[in-house]
């Protein structure tokens, strides 16, 4: 195996990292194996690392970020069961939600004071509420019905968590 030291992203430069977590360092090495493919590997998962004379030519349209994603977001073309998120809004959390690391890769539909997002109700549910919670009264929840549910819980939980 071979490591190609430029394509290691900062840590920072992960989609979704923030300073402060708990998250193991993920690195997103170029790593030629026989069928000559890129990969990316958590970095306590490298067990050893060797120099060779084998050289490897990093592919120009190479992009660590992009590979990150590709194997962190699920392809849902043609996957039943998805539900629309509707959000309404200021342009500019609009703006700013629809170029969210996950919301943005399943932006449907943007107008002027709406977004539509098209994702499974698992997703819906566990991690979007926590994405909005930061939006506060910029975004309006429209739909569905259940998210709003959740948001509410969520706030609740948060109001009796901090309360003196």
């Amino acid at each position: 195996m071979t490591i190609d030291p430029v394509s290691l992203p900062a840590r920072s430069a992960i989609p979704g990292h923030h300073r402060g977590s708990s998250d193991a360092t993920i690195a997103i090495p170029l790593i030629e194996f026989r069928c000559e493919e890129s990969s990316g590997f958590r970095a306590e998962r490298i067990l050893q690392i060797k120099r060779t004379q084998i050289t490897f030519k990093r592919p120009e349209a190479f992009s660590a970020c992009e590979l990150f994603m590709q194997n962190l977001l699920p392809d849902l073309v043609g996957k039943d069961g998805l539900i629309s998120l509707i959000i309404g809004g200021r342009p500019e959390a609009l703006d700013d939600l629809c170029l969210h690391w996950f919301l943005g890769h399943h932006l449907k539909e943007r107008t002027a004071n709406q977004a539509i997002f098209l994702l499974e109700e698992k997703s819906i549910h566990i991690y979007v509420p926590y994405f909005l919670l930061s939006y506060g009264k910029s975004i309006q929840v429209i739909e569905p019905q259940s998210l709003k549910e959740k948001l509410v819980a969520v706030a609740s939980e948060l109001m009796e968590y901090y309360q003196l």
